[in-house]
């Protein structure tokens, strides 16, 4: 089967739509795993046995991209 990464940000509101998603895949026999700057908010919201890689966060020093 085939494999999904889901890159997510480390927000709930950005995560929990995707769980269905993922779980969905899984079911089907694909292969998931998630990217997180927060692995254990991800393994708290899609479940203690995801895979998730630790990624980066944002870098020190720069402004985000935040809109008004």
């Amino acid at each position: 089967m085939s494999g999904f990464l889901f890159v997510v940000p480390p927000l709930t509101g950005h995560i929990n739509p995707a769980v269905g998603v993922a779980a969905r895949l899984a079911a089907y026999g694909h292969r998931v795993a998630w990217a997180c700057a927060d692995p254990a908010l991800v393994r708290r919201l899609a479940g203690a046995d995801a895979e998730v890689f630790a990624c980066a966060g944002p870098v020190p020093g720069t402004p985000g991209a935040v809109r008004p």
